[in-house]
């Protein structure tokens, strides 16, 4: 499979403000926030919360596969 630097670099293009997912739950950034609250995220109305709860949920799954 050929795949160019612009794909393998995908991550580092979606993370523009580190900890805003927690900012906008109210969690701070020294605790975890729970599956429940993250699924809850992704079904909500605004779409920007939506994105960076299903971003979380990504990365959480890249990270327990590698």
């Amino acid at each position: 499979m050929n795949r160019s630097i612009k794909d393998e670099k995908w991550i580092q293009r979606a993370i523009k403000r580190k900890g805003s997912l927690h900012e906008s739950l109210h969690i701070p950034e020294s605790k975890k926030i729970p599956m429940a609250t993250l699924e809850k995220a992704a079904h909500s109305k605004g779409k920007l919360m939506r994105e960076r709860a299903n971003l979380a949920m990504t990365l959480k799954r890249l990270n327990r596969s590698g």
